[in-house]
């Protein structure tokens, strides 16, 4: 114990006494503090001088409390400030008491005026220039920041080290961090409510994901989630960035109402106020498909929110009896873990669209973002359906276009029959009807491809002139494609990703369109946010995903990728399809890295889980490609290690 407390006292002195000639300059070791605000720049584009009218309000609270608590500022850009201290002990008091501070401030501010930080604090060599320090010890501060919790502190293991004994505070270790050239073990201070994160290993991957795989998108440098059919609690601490404008999660919504054939109203309010909010491009909002996932959890609020990377969660209720029909909703901060809003909607059972509206509209309000002029909403827009009875025969539809067997395939057709059977067809009507011929070009023979053609691309203009969504646009993409006609594909995707906030999907879709018009790069960029918008997508995002990083000879980050599809459908998580397409390209990128045993070993893995595979599968896969002399490549290449031609 003597030793150990001697040796502090001999870092201590050496903090403030220790200085070395590097050329014409002074290097010492110093006591860094990196703070800086939470969405400064989206913050700034929205409004300016209120935005800087904030910041100078805070930094009347911080100026003179690091000046107070013995240190001193020395750089400041922008919404970032860096100061120095003389001890290790002081600086980590002004960290936390500040922390505590704003956020006793916000809490009785309104969500407007409101600011939040994040706080790095290091031990690290700097060298002197002039007043301001340079070098790694800073750099180590401000990524300790960029990896802080909003409202927490953040510090090196050489602070931990330091005031571990020192000081009233709770810490949690969240292990070896690497963000860009820098490597530093680093440990959360858990105020203000802020979580207990997993720990991380020497890459920055949790331990307890068995087969999660983290994709470094090179465009964005962003992290997501590959390919998760479950989440623990554990792995949902790790959580996405948050979008730089306001994010949201709407939960299905609960079902009161006594009878389990009424689900489909709940699940129904929640897609559509869904859809209605990513019509806006100030929201980034995440897919039914990874909500409903994301719900079945045993996961609190903020859990759920670190999961899928957003700040607002809204959850309800319906109950429907007899015609009459009662609506709550509740919209949750979760960062600061607090009910934002909260309301009922009383009435008619034929009054569920109105109260849509009128949930959306208060959304948007409540996050300070203009609704009707940027949606036009009404309860007669064309994106509503015509009833309620047409909005459950379109959710029963929908059930049965996934499946893609043929059953499923005449269920649907006898369900779209039954939509139009009715007085009138909304736009949703028209395109259900659009994704049938879809599925018939591919379930059907030859000789009616090109009549099933026409009447998709004719569903999905009529859906996109009366619904002015992205959707349609896409389901037309698609016939485009089956007609060689790239650019016109290209033309659809490009406009609907400019609608609004563009669903998992639609942004798949666009990818995929990309990736067969021969543009992987172009393609990668869209399923990486696809992804990014459906946390727990379909597997095939990955897979294609995978075939864009292949086709631009990123060979690294497609054979993570590829490898982790093939290890769910191993172990029966997920589709064989989807493991033998991702052994596909393993294969393909063996043979191109000269490895021929790995490739023939790859499809001797497709054997095995899928024996029915042959290269005809490829034709479904990337029979649409605009340069088919690769798809025959690939085939020959297939060949070569054994794959069955039929």
């Amino acid at each position: 114990m003597r030793n150990d407390v001697k040796g502090r006292g001999l870092i201590n002195k050496q903090i403030q006494r220790t200085s070395m000639k590097d050329g014409d300059s002074e290097r010492k070791l110093a006591v860094l503090v990196a703070i800086d605000v939470v969405g400064y720049s989206k913050s700034i584009e929205r409004n300016e001088e209120k935005t800087i009218a904030t910041l100078r309000k805070y930094r009347a609270i911080l100026d003179p409390m690091v000046k107070r608590m013995g240190g001193r500022i020395f750089n400041t850009g922008g919404d970032s400030v860096f100061a120095e201290f003389g001890s290790a002990v002081q600086a980590l008091k002004c960290a936390t008491r500040f922390q505590r501070d704003i956020h006793k401030k916000n809490c009785s501010l309104k969500i407007t005026e409101q600011m939040f930080f994040r706080v790095g604090v290091n031990l690290g060599d700097v060298i002197e220039d002039d007043d301001n320090l340079l070098g790694d010890g800073v750099n180590v501060a401000a990524r300790l920041e960029s990896i802080c919790q909003p409202s927490g502190v953040c510090i090196s293991k050489a602070i931990y080290d330091l005031v571990k004994d020192k000081v009233d505070e709770e810490f949690h270790d969240i292990g070896l961090q690497k963000v860009k050239e820098n490597q530093f073990h680093a440990f959360d201070i858990l105020i203000n409510e802020t979580k207990r994160r997993q720990r991380k290993d020497t890459h920055g991957i949790p331990k307890k994901i068995s087969l999660a795989v983290l994709v470094i998108v090179a465009a964005t440098t962003a992290v997501f989630f590959l390919l998760r059919s479950s989440l623990g609690p554990e792995d949902a601490e790790i959580g996405f960035p948050l979008p730089t404008k306001p994010s949201l999660i709407v939960l299905p919504f609960k079902n009161l109402s006594g009878d389990p054939a009424k689900i489909f109203i709940a699940e129904g309010i929640a897609e559509n106020i869904t859809s209605q909010i990513s019509r806006s491009s100030d929201v980034f909002v995440i897919s039914n498909n990874s909500a409903k996932k994301v719900a079945g959890m045993d996961l609190d609020s903020s859990e759920i929110a670190d999961a899928v990377g957003v700040r607002y969660l809204m959850s309800g209720s319906v109950q429907e009896a007899a015609g009459s029909l009662r609506v709550n909703v509740e919209l949750i901060d979760a960062i600061e873990d607090r009910i934002v809003w909260v309301d009922k909607f009383s009435g008619q059972t034929e009054q569920l669209f109105e109260f849509q509206d009128l949930i959306t509209e208060s959304i948007f309000k409540n996050l300070q973002i203009n609704f009707m002029s940027k949606l036009g909403g009404s309860s007669n827009h064309g994106s509503h359906w015509s009833s309620i009875e047409e909005m459950r025969l379109f959710g029963e539809g929908r059930r049965h276009l996934l499946k893609w067997t043929s059953d499923a395939h005449n269920e649907m057709e006898r369900v779209v029959n039954e939509v139009y059977a009715g007085p009138q067809s909304s736009g949703p009507a028209h395109l259900l009807r659009g994704w049938l011929y879809f599925q018939k070009v591919m379930m059907e023979g030859p000789e009616r491809r090109e009549l099933n053609i026409t009447e998709g691309r004719r569903m999905a203009q009529l859906a996109f002139e009366i619904m002015q969504t992205p959707n349609p646009l896409v389901l037309g993409a698609w016939f485009d494609l089956y007609d060689r006609s790239y650019d016109a594909a290209q033309q659809k995707v490009t406009e609907a990703a400019a609608m609004g906030s563009p669903t998992g999907d639609m942004l798949a879709v666009g990818g995929t369109v990309y990736l067969l018009s021969m543009k992987p790069l172009e393609a990668k960029k869209m399923l990486a946010e696809a992804m990014r918008i459906s946390p727990f997508h379909p597997a095939w995002y990955a897979n294609r995903y995978a075939t864009s990083l292949a086709m631009l000879g990123e060979n690294d980050e497609a054979k993570k990728v590829a490898q982790a599809i093939f290890k769910k459908a191993k172990s029966g998580e997920i589709f064989a399809l989807q493991g033998s397409r991702a052994l596909v390209t393993l294969a393909l990128i063996a043979d191109r890295e000269n490895e021929p045993k790995k490739a023939r070993g790859y499809v001797n893995e497709i054997m095995q889980i899928q024996p029915a595979f042959t290269q005809q599968e490829l034709d479904k896969q990337l029979g649409m490609l605009k340069d088919q002399s690769l798809l025959a490549e690939y085939k020959k290449l297939l060949n070569k290690y054994g794959l069955p031609k039929d």
